[in-house]
Order: structure tokens, then sequence, then C-alpha cells
């Protein structure tokens, strides 16, 4: 019997069984006694061998295909909240946990949705962050190359480029790590740490800004710069002169009632034009 009439029984088998439906061992059984009246010493064409290979291999690169479907599915399903700041002046925001972050203009912060137990974000840009204290949870800062660990600090992040990234620390300490090093640092209140261009160094700053009969006029554009709202003052101020030492984190309220108590002024802070209106006591 050649191949072609075998082909012709076995497709007259296979229409016979479909045409009169029979349990899985009935056609198994008659497969069996078919196969053994017409060809009972002949071993299995070797194409056979080559049709179930080719099945196994589609079903592996199947397999594989949706295994890697399912690992992307998996590495995306955290879901990230993101802050902007597309305004030219500071915007201050609160964590989930209560951290405070003063986000600068142009700047952006992300942050997973179950912060409260991963304090992980990263951030675009520059900004100043007052950490809350959570020995069990640390906060850390990304910023490009370069990733700042704290347990409840003030620190500033200013992210210049891909490789320039600068940490000023106000309070407590920090531990910084920079991708593709081992080496970790540790700075203290008052010094800055400057990557740049696969440089490191720490350096020194003033942790106080101090004015001595300082034109009024340049103490405003220090806090325009540094807080982002403009003093407005009830009469010219060119003449007016002021002396004060001010912890460069220093709270705006205090700042600004410190302010009114020298010059005698009430005032009134406006979050919708990032302004502070002073007005002459009565």
């Amino acid at each position: 019997m050649n191949e072609e009439e075998i082909e012709k029984k076995i497709n007259e088998s296979w229409q016979a069984g479909n045409s009169n439906p029979a349990s899985d061992g009935q056609k198994e059984a008659s497969w069996k006694k078919f196969q053994a009246e017409k060809f009972p010493q002949q071993k299995p064409k070797k194409w056979y061998y080559g049709i179930a290979a080719s099945f196994l291999v589609i079903a592996a690169t199947l397999t594989g295909v949706l295994f890697q479907k399912n690992k992307l599915a998996t590495t995306n399903t955290s879901a990230y909240q993101i802050i902007e700041n597309p305004t030219t002046h500071i915007k201050t925001i609160f964590l989930p946990d209560s951290s405070k972050v003063n986000l600068a203009a142009n700047a952006q912060l992300s942050f997973p949705e179950n912060f409260k137990t991963h304090r992980n974000v990263e951030l675009k840009g520059e900004a100043v962050f007052e950490v809350k204290k959570d020995s069990a949870h640390p906060f850390t800062v990304k910023s490009q190359l370069t990733t700042t660990r704290v347990l409840g600090t003030i620190f500033k992040v200013k992210n210049l480029s891909a490789k320039h990234t600068e940490v000023n620390l106000y309070e407590g300490s920090v531990q910084l790590q920079v991708e593709g090093r081992d080496k970790n640092w540790i700075i203290a209140p008052g010094e800055v740490f400057v990557f740049k261009n696969d440089a490191i160094d720490i350096e020194s700053f003033e942790l106080f800004k101090e004015f001595k009969e300082t034109p009024l006029k340049d103490f405003v554009t220090y806090i325009q710069k540094n807080y982002g709202f403009q003093l407005v003052f009830p009469d010219d101020i060119s003449h007016k002169k002021i002396t004060l030492k001010l912890n460069r984190q220093e709270p705006l309220e205090h700042i600004i009632a410190i302010v009114a108590q020298l010059y005698q002024y009430s005032y009134q802070k406006s979050n919708t034009d990032q302004k502070i209106y002073f007005a002459t006591n009565n």
C-alpha cells in the first residue's frame, strides 16, 4: 500500500468517526486495529515526528510570548502619581505621609500610590523637602543618577542636567548614592553634595542668610526667588533698610510675621496671585 492509499484510508476512518460519534476509547481501539491490519511492522514516518516537533516549537514560542506579556504587565501594574509645576513660582505640596515639598518652577515629582509604605519619589528639576520622620520607612529621592536617602530632615535637591545634581542639607542627615558607584556619601547640615560630569565633591555653604542694613528691595527679591511670593508694600520702600538673620529654610510665615512687626504693618497672603500684601496699621 503506497502513501496515497494510506492517507486515503486515514481520511475515510476519520470521516467515519466524525459521522458516528464514539467514545475516546472506541476511537483509540479502532485506530489501533486499523494500524495493525494495514502496516503491522511499519515504523512511523519521519514526517510525523517533524510535525510533532513543529507543534512543540510553536507551543514553546507562544508560551514565551505569553510569559513576556505577563511579565511586562506585572512590571507596569504599580500606579504612580505625577505632580508638575508649570508655573513660574514655587508650588508647595504635601505628600501622603505629610512630608512637605516646595516644588520649583518647571519641576516634576512622581511617587507610587502605596507611598506610605514605600516612600520613594522621583524628581525632575529642583525641590526642597521637609521629610516627616519615620524610621520604619526611609525616604528616598531619585534624581537622574543620584539617590538621596533620609529618615527625617530638610534638604534641597537640584537636578541641573543628567550628570549634574546638587543636594543641600539644612537639617538632619542624608546618605547619597550614585548609580554605578559602590561608595555611599553622608553629608551634614551646611554641606552640599555636588555630582557633576562623573566627579563628586562635598562643599560647605552658609546655613543662614544675613541681611545687614540691606535695602528692603533686595530683601524682597530674595523672598521672591526663594519662596515664590512677591511682597507688596503700601508705600515707597526705596529708602527702607532691613537687618535680619534667617535660616535659609525659615518658614515664610515666620519671616513675614517678623517683617510686619519691624515696620508695624498688617499683612494678607494671597495664594491666588502669589503675593503678600502689607498695609499700614491704623
